[in-house]
Parts: C-alpha cells; structure tokens; sequence
C-alpha cells in the first residue's frame, strides 16, 4: 500500500508538471496504482480480523484507512489535472 500512495504522488506530479503528451500517461498510472491500493487494503482488513495482536491489527488498520482517506482523493484530483 505504501508503494502504491508513492506512484499515486509521482503520477500526479506528472500529470501536473508533465506536457500534454504524457498527461494520458500519468492517468493511467494513477488508475492502476489506485486500484492496487484499494485491493491490497482489502488484504489488510481481511487479514487484520484474524491477528492475535490486536493492538498491532488495529495500528495496521488504521495506516490502511489513512492511506485510502489520503491517497484514493489525491488520484481523483490528479485524474482532473
């Protein structure tokens, strides 16, 4: 998930900062970052449920929820750019 928030932020400077040209590009690659992270945070709430360390489950948790209420809306803004 943290690499999938890294290629969100990268691919919206792109988008950004890139010429008309790559603009597609970079969208593209938002997409299927974004993608990648909602599915890999699935895995984490899924697999969360059964740890027996449930402070560390809970800390995962709410890295995966961060991640998504920080990242998922950054992607939609770079899809605009």
């Amino acid at each position: 998930m943290r690499r999938c928030c890294q290629i969100i932020q990268l691919q919206g400077e792109m988008a950004e900062k890139g010429c008309a040209l790559t603009k597609s590009d970079a969208g593209v690659g938002v997409i299927f970052a974004e993608a990648a992270l909602r599915g890999a945070s699935l895995n984490v709430f899924v697999n969360a449920k059964s740890m027996k360390n449930r402070e560390r489950a809970e800390a995962l948790l709410n890295e995966a929820k961060a991640m998504l209420d920080k990242y998922c809306p950054l992607a939609d803004i770079s899809m605009q750019a």
